[in-house]
């Protein structure tokens, strides 16, 4: 084996140490690509997903305050409807008390003048009592001294007889 061969040899071994190194680089290279274009996949895709992190909490944000909104619209409406109601009821009750007033100043105004009335019908009672008292008395008187006298006449009737 001669030295050519042997040269030949070397330089064949050199030759393919050197593809081996080149190989080895381009491989290195295609990985370095690769892995930096899997991370900036990666790292856009958490960016994606970030964004739309953030879009849903400014969305669930944008919620709260509008059911906050609600919830204070819905709460001054009921605090009005509460004060018309409550307002609503005091007038009715008002209203009834007032009626009822009125219907006790009646019935007082009833009662005095039935007590007028009474009062009236009493002294006329008593003067009518009155007047025909006096009359019976008369009536009376009238017909004592009609019997009287007649007894009388009657009595001196007999006496005249008996003498």
């Amino acid at each position: 084996m001669s030295d050519a061969y042997l040269t030949a040899q070397k330089h064949q071994v050199h030759n393919s140490l050197r593809d081996l190194k080149d190989n080895y680089k381009f491989i290195e290279r295609e990985i370095e690509e690769t892995t930096k274009k899997q991370r900036e996949e990666q790292h856009n895709r958490y960016q994606v997903v970030m964004e739309r992190i953030q879009s849903l909490k400014q969305a669930l944000k944008t919620e709260v305050n509008n059911r906050k909104d609600m919830e204070e619209q819905f709460m001054t409406i009921v605090d009005e409807r509460s004060k018309t109601i409550q307002t609503d009821l005091n007038l009715e009750y008002l209203n009834n008390i007032y009626k009822m007033k009125e219907k006790l100043s009646n019935f007082e105004h009833r009662k005095t003048a039935l007590q007028s009335k009474m009062v009236m019908l009493s002294a006329a009672i008593d003067k009518k009592l009155s007047h025909n008292k006096v009359n019976m008395l008369e009536k009376i008187d009238k017909q004592k001294k009609k019997f009287e006298s007649t007894f009388r006449e009657h009595v001196d009737a007999d006496v005249k007889e008996l003498k």
